[in-house]
């Protein structure tokens, strides 16, 4: 289970061996699994909330590796412990790979869109026409779904720019190991 006080310094673990190219070579395998340790993930155990819609932000060099990661809510008093949040209790860090569509639009507008005031774009995306449990991501090998990948955040937010397609069509994303998983 995740520290809520460790929720922060994991994601900038996280995204410092994902800046270096420091990755996982497989499922459940990575330098990152001893900070929150996934190794010990029963996939054959249960997994009683039910599939869902689960938004991502998506970073990391298009050169290089690309990163999809599922923020979690927090189960408890304040947001509930059952229904809509126990299927987002989980905080998750994939390698993954875009569809041959898609990359090339990633790599443009991460070029584009990258200044020196904000020399990391921001990216998401919206899995589209498959309801999943978050764990089959790193469950099944090359887990992959359609989704609507935008530059931006794909929930939108007033106080950032709307949302941009990167494609007028569903692209494929795929996963290629998990750097980090956890369950809150």
């Amino acid at each position: 289970m995740l520290n809520p006080k460790k929720f922060i310094p994991t994601i900038l673990i996280s995204s410092v061996t994902a800046t270096f190219g420091c990755r996982g070579t497989g499922t459940n395998t990575s330098i990152a699994k001893d900070i929150v340790g996934i190794e010990n993930f029963a996939c054959n155990g249960p997994a009683p909330e039910s599939p869902g819609q689960h938004n991502m932000i998506l970073f990391g060099s298009p050169n290089d590796a690309t990163y999809a990661y599922h923020l979690p809510l927090f189960a408890g008093s304040t947001n509930g412990t059952t229904g809509h949040v126990l299927m987002h209790v989980y905080q998750g860090l994939w390698n993954v790979t875009l569809d041959s569509k898609t990359q090339p639009k990633y790599l443009e507008a991460f070029n584009r869109l990258s200044t020196a005031e904000h020399p990391i774009p921001m990216f998401s995306f919206s899995p589209q026409k498959k309801r999943f449990k978050v764990p089959e991501m790193i469950c099944a090998p090359n887990f992959s779904f359609p989704a609507n990948v935008v530059s931006g955040h794909v929930e939108g937010n007033p106080d950032f720019p709307a949302p941009a397609p990167l494609i007028n069509e569903n692209s494929q994303i795929t996963t290629n190991g998990t750097a980090m998983f956890g369950r809150r």
